[in-house]
């Protein structure tokens, strides 16, 4: 362009043999809705084709410049970048990466409207094979800071977030004030979170916005993502180079001492889980010893920290060296391969359930995976469940059974749980059954990627057309698919956020020593619904989970089964009474440990689902159903929320069935 009064936003973006996305990129650039860009693509030793790619673009749209030079790293190329741009607003944006076309237009209004030194916004994970799917929300606010203008001093979790530098813009006119710029070292990486971390520390105004603009790749081998032997200690260099930045600046260093070690955590976190082999081991340890030299120099503020990140940074601090966690994942490793135990524990409660009980257990007896034990648990059975049971266990010494009297769900896979010996735990409810390969492909996903769950979906099958009718054709089947490693909680917001988060047990393959280490076991007091609190608890404690997104699950939804007579208007009150005793659990799961601002944002949402549907199934029960409920041995604890969710609030009026569907 041919001047910089113009110019509203500069778009930096560093190219080292890209030729298979580049196109894809500048794409995304060259149509941009706002007009007044430029586009400062910096070749940095390419040695494909994409210096002829991107002159071409040159040719074809002014807007487009080309500074082409030898290699000297991404943060070199960022830098030269950032010299020769002249915007008001900068943004960069990877190679690899792309962008929505209206994605500068809707941050420069937001940083011109507001006047702010920066303006950050969301982003979707993408790869060829599994498409788009969105991100983890690389900045975990509570509502209320995000859409103002706010202090980013005064609103600590971005320090400790993902630096997703390419998803925002900076006021040219601040970075060129301070002087920022990446760190330029030879073999060097994560050069953005140090960049990110002082902007943050500097900026006197910002913006934030959870609208997904950008476009992360995950499936180019040869991004920072992917780590290798080379890069195990850069982390460790950018976050010294933060320290020694601090230093210099005795006021920021005071105000952001505990926040730079509470980032650091986290990312180191993220590095140790990408790593391998011996680089795994040696990072362990240096992590070990930084984390004991904090704790002892007293720079660690135990607040930042949620419960599971405190869990592991103290298994770092003071465990031995090597650490635990390598200690545990060599166990892991010798009981896959030498243990003479079954791999899988399949728990089936039965009760009352003889004409489905055989299709359920021959789908078990047909599984690909050989090495599994069931523990059939008769619930009390007054039909012929019990010898069904019978018959199959004489023919298959895999199948185990146990009776008792009649407790509920919660209460069979709880004595379930009690005789388990598998390396992994697998719920299936009587009269539902599996495909085939179902505790194969599950075991095989959980046991090499070492997760503490791993979800997966469920088909439902229709007994007969009228129920068919019912909402629940799909409710199983999970809209977008989340295959990365991430961290409990960081699943559930995951999820939570796109409607996708489910509660049944028998969509999850869950490790035994997981359940055992933190004695997660299902509520017994009601006869539905138990499983609500038990996959919260589950999920927020587990440290490494996944989703497969194939339905290895058959739902059966029958006449007379919970399900259909609750669609059917039947057993209200039991209803009722089993949603409020949930609403109390989940509360006490969610007080029992600390949780960030998102995971309570998602939790809060259960919480209001269950509020609802206390109500609603109230209006829907007869007077006898509501009179028999309110005469029932409650609690004084559920007594009192009956009173306040329900009998306090609703009116005359609320008892109109259409408002409540």
């Amino acid at each position: 362009m041919s001047g910089t009064a113009e110019i509203n936003v500069s778009i930096i973006v560093p190219i080292f043999n890209a030729e298979r996305y580049l196109r894809q990129c500048l794409d995304s650039l060259v149509h941009q809705t706002l007009a007044g860009i430029e586009i400062i693509g910096v070749n940095d030793g390419s040695t494909d084709s994409s210096l002829e790619i991107l002159t071409e673009y040159a040719r074809n749209d002014r807007r487009v410049r080309v500074i082409s030079r030898p290699n000297k790293g991404y943060a070199a190329a960022l830098n030269k970048g950032l010299a020769a741009a002249g915007g008001e607003y900068i943004g960069m944006v990877d190679a690899d990466d792309y962008v929505k076309l209206d994605m500068f237009e809707k941050l420069y209004t937001l940083a011109s409207r507001h006047r702010v030194d920066l303006v950050k916004g969301d982003f979707y994970f993408y790869s060829e094979q599994n498409g788009v799917r969105p991100g983890d929300w690389s900045l975990p606010l509570p509502r209320e800071q995000l859409y103002r203008v706010v202090c980013p001093l005064e609103v600590k979790p971005v320090f400790v977030c993902r630096p997703t530098v390419w998803s925002g813009i900076y006021r040219r006119a601040f970075l060129r004030e301070h002087k920022l710029r990446f760190l330029e070292r030879p073999r060097s990486w994560h050069q953005d979170i140090g960049f990110v971390f002082k902007v943050m520390a500097l900026a006197g105004s910002a913006y934030f916005t959870d609208e997904p603009l950008a476009y992360y790749r995950q499936d180019n081998p040869n991004s920072s993502t992917h780590c290798n032997a080379g890069r195990t200690y850069a982390l460790c260099g950018e976050f010294a180079a933060i320290e020694r930045w601090l230093r210099k600046r005795p006021n920021l260093k005071r105000e952001l001492e505990y926040i730079k070690n509470r980032a650091k955590h986290s990312h180191y976190m993220a590095h140790y889980a990408r790593l391998q082999g011996a680089a795994k081991k040696n990072f362990s340890r240096r992590m070990c010893r930084e984390y004991k030299r904090d704790l002892k120099r007293q720079k660690i503020q135990r607040d930042l920290y949620d419960a599971q990140a405190w869990a592991d940074f103290e298994l770092f601090a003071r465990g031995a060296n090597p650490d635990r966690q390598i200690l545990r994942q060599k166990l892991r490793f010798f009981w896959r391969f030498f243990q003479k135990g079954p791999k899988v524990s399949v728990i089936l409660p039965v009760c009352n359930t003889e004409k489905y009980l055989r299709s359920c257990l021959e789908s078990v007896l047909a599984q690909t995976l050989k090495n599994f034990e069931c523990i059939c648990v008769d619930d009390g059975s007054t039909d012929c469940s019990a010898q069904i049971l019978a018959d199959y266990a004489e023919k298959d010494r895999r199948i185990k059974i146990i009776s008792q009297a009649n407790t509920g769900p919660g209460g069979a896979r709880n004595t379930g749980l009690k005789l388990a010996a598998g390396e992994y735990i697998f719920f299936l409810d009587s009269d539902d059954f599996l495909r085939q390969d179902a505790l194969e492909l599950s075991y095989d996903n959980a046991s090499r990627q070492e997760l503490d769950v791993l979800y997966f979906d469920a088909a439902v099958i229709f007994e007969n057309d009228r129920l068919k009718k019912t909402r629940w054709k799909q409710f199983y089947l999970r809209k977008n698919s989340y295959p990365d490693i991430v961290s409990g909680w960081a699943m559930f917001v995951l999820m939570s956020r796109q409607a996708d988060y489910c509660t049944p047990a028998w969509l999850q393959l869950t490790r035994r020593e997981h359940l055992n280490r933190f004695g997660l076991r299902f509520p017994e007091r009601a006869p539905y619904y138990e499983d609500r609190a038990f996959a919260l608890r589950c999920i927020l404690l587990a440290e490494r989970v996944s989703h497969l997104g194939e339905s290895l699950y058959y739902y059966h939804i029958r006449e007379n089964s919970v399900l259909s007579r609750l669609a059917d208007g039947q057993d209200s009150g039991i209803h009722v009474y089993s949603r409020l005793r949930a609403f109390i659990d989940i509360l006490d799961v969610a007080r029992q440990r600390e949780h960030n601002a998102a995971v309570w944002t998602e939790i809060n949402k259960m919480l209001d689902e269950d509020i609802y549907n206390i109500r609603a199934l109230y209006v829907h029960a007869s007077p006898e159903q509501r009179e028999l409920l309110q005469n029932k041995n409650l609690s004084p604890l559920e007594r009192f929320y009956l009173k306040i969710l329900v009998l306090d609030y609703l009116r005359p009026e609320d008892y109109d069935q259409q408002k409540w569907p």
